[in-house]
């Protein structure tokens, strides 16, 4: 069933991006991603997204600037987010504007896993 869910990545960190992308296709997940959060928005905009996992701080839009326009355009699409910057603040305004969790970075696999199955289980409970 996660072939047919698809998740986008966005993530400005090249060599996090690909290991992620790797992970999540590895997983069965068809991944789509993006160095920004206006190339987000444009993914957003053209391919249906199950799911997404977002970094915070992004070139241009920022992630939560992004799931905005996201949520605005396209719907609802169920958020993990991610920073480097994990103070209060951030973590709350994540988590107000409508994310689904928040990880710190750098980015713990095994809590990523756990993350993304929590996600699963709430949004998708048949994948």
């Amino acid at each position: 069933m996660r072939k047919f869910l698809s998740l986008l990545l966005v993530e400005d960190d090249e060599s996090l991006r690909e290991t992620l992308v790797r992970f999540f296709s590895s997983q069965g997940f068809q991944v789509h991603q993006a160095g920004s959060g206006t190339e987000a928005v444009a993914i957003a905009r053209k391919e249906k997204i199950s799911f997404s996992i977002m970094d915070i701080n992004l070139p241009g839009l920022s992630g939560i600037e992004a799931f905005k326009f996201i949520t605005a355009e396209v719907g609802r699409i169920p958020c993990i987010f991610m920073s480097g910057d994990a103070t209060q603040e951030i973590m709350e305004k994540a988590l107000s504007v409508g994310g689904f969790t928040f990880l710190s970075k750098p980015i713990q696999m095994h809590l990523m896993r756990y993350s993304v199955e929590r996600l699963l289980s709430k949004y998708f409970p048949d994948a």
